[in-house]
């Protein structure tokens, strides 16, 4: 018998690859297309964070206000532009109505599961993939001894709802427990299931394994809609530079992130995601005379200034306490709808250094060049959805044709890293018919067209 298609993921991003690794491993024929490199964008630059601890959506009692509030101003590390953009505006609104503390609760309780399936699938994957896994958990860290003390509820919150305690730290404790916090830092609170990794490192060492496993990986190919005969996707059809083209496949899977509404015509399927503009910057600590010793050895969460820190190390060089010592650190977030503008402004990294700076010993402004290998500034988009929950499963018949085998994986928020393997194993379960590990309702991509 001829042998049956592959299934086609269109995105080669953390999510595809995940999607992919885990078609691969049920035994499925897998072909990657990719738009741009394999790799890059929101699964390059982020932060490396794999946080069960982030159950919690973005959109909370509060935020929208905030948003508002920094409506016109341009260092707001949270901000929307203001521009005429009557999707955008239609996805705020959508957004606004969910924060509040019940809304965010019943978010946490579709994100808990997927979450807690990731943190234990990473297990495994750390062990196989070469990413500079470490299992050393989040420490949540506020400068202000009020901030800390009103972090109490939240806590709270976490530990009643979603089992998920911290442990708080201040004073002595807490400046034994990460000596690299600045003397005024007034406490934090620990959370210890949490893990890191180097995403880049993550992307290249899951590209030479899904090759191995014989996936298709093709860059530099546009999607531009799919072949759909008898109810099924037959093909996807696809441009390149050699021109027009289609893909046989069994099935499509569509995770091209915040660039997934590009494909809403074609899914027939409202897709409420937002690009929600972050920004990265890495420090190489030789070429600023820091010391990797006196470099946290975990990262790092500063929510008065919105920045997350994450050590990244260049190599197996340990302390004598067996803590691998980073070379260079990672300075991530910032939320800004902006729409799809890809330029990196300087007052928006300074953000970073600057809120870093307040907390650990590294520069307040932004280097002035470029590092040689391109990675100490970046910008991307991430997948912002109105309840902070992906869109994960079978496309539901509505305004497109109806095709029994095109599924999405999209809408991640800034949470794409650590939900990933989760979604990856779902989407796997989802197309080929098996018990799914997860209950996928609460990540029904049709719940918002019913709105």
């Amino acid at each position: 018998m001829p042998e049956a298609p592959p299934v086609v993921i269109i995105g080669g991003g953390v999510v595809g690859a995940a999607c992919a690794h885990y078609l691969a491993e049920a035994g499925r024929r897998v072909t990657i297309l990719e738009r741009d490199r394999f790799g890059a964008a929101c699964s390059h630059g982020n932060c490396g964070l794999l946080s069960p601890s982030h159950v919690l959506p973005p959109a909370g009692p509060g935020v929208f206000a905030e948003a508002m509030r920094n409506l016109f101003q341009k260092d707001a590390p949270l901000r929307v532009a203001p521009r005429w953009d009557p999707r955008l505006w239609r996805w705020l609104l959508a957004f606004a109505a969910r924060c509040n503390e019940s809304a965010a609760v019943e978010a946490g309780r579709g994100l808990g599961p997927l979450l807690a399936s990731s943190r234990s699938l990473y297990d495994d994957l750390g062990g196989t993939l070469d990413c500079e896994f470490e299992p050393r958990g989040l420490l949540i860290a506020f400068r202000e001894a009020a901030a800390h003390a009103g972090y109490a509820k939240t806590d709270a919150l976490l530990a009643e709802r979603f089992d998920l305690p911290a442990r708080r730290l201040e004073g002595a404790a807490l400046r034994e427990f990460e000596p690299a916090l600045k003397p005024e830092v007034a406490g934090g609170w620990f959370y210890e299931e949490d893990a890191h990794l180097r995403p880049d490192a993550l992307m290249k060492s899951w590209r030479a394994a899904l090759t191995d496993r014989g996936v298709t990986i093709r860059e530099g190919v546009s999607v531009t809609g799919f072949r759909v005969e008898d109810g099924r996707v037959r093909g996807v059809q696809y441009t390149s530079d050699k021109g027009a083209g289609e893909e046989p496949a069994s099935a499509a899977v569509v995770a091209a992130g915040a660039l997934t509404p590009d494909f809403q015509q074609a899914l027939g399927l409202y897709v409420p995601v937002a690009p929600g503009k972050g920004y990265s910057m890495t420090l190489h600590l030789d070429e600023h005379g820091l010391d990797p010793a006196a470099a946290p050895r975990m990262p790092l969460l500063l929510p008065e200034v919105r920045v997350a820190v994450t050590p990244h190390a260049g190599g197996p060089v340990r302390g004598e306490d067996g803590v691998r010592r980073p070379a260079a650190l990672r300075l991530g977030s910032i939320m800004e709808f902006a729409g799809y503008d890809p330029s990196i402004a300087r007052r928006r990294l300074a953000l970073l250094t600057r809120g870093a700076s307040r907390f650990l010993n590294v520069p307040a402004e932004p280097p002035a060049d470029d590092h040689p290998t391109g990675d100490n500034r970046w910008a991307g988009w991430r997948p912002m959805t109105p309840d902070g929950v992906p869109l994960i499963g079978k496309v539901p018949g509505g305004r497109g044709q109806r095709a029994e085998n095109l599924f999405v994986a999209a809408g991640h928020n800034m949470l794409g890293l650590s939900l990933a393997p989760g979604t990856g194993r779902l989407i796997a379960e989802l197309v080929t018919g098996a018990e799914p590990h997860v209950d996928p309702a609460p990540y029904a991509p049709g719940r918002f067209s019913r709105g």
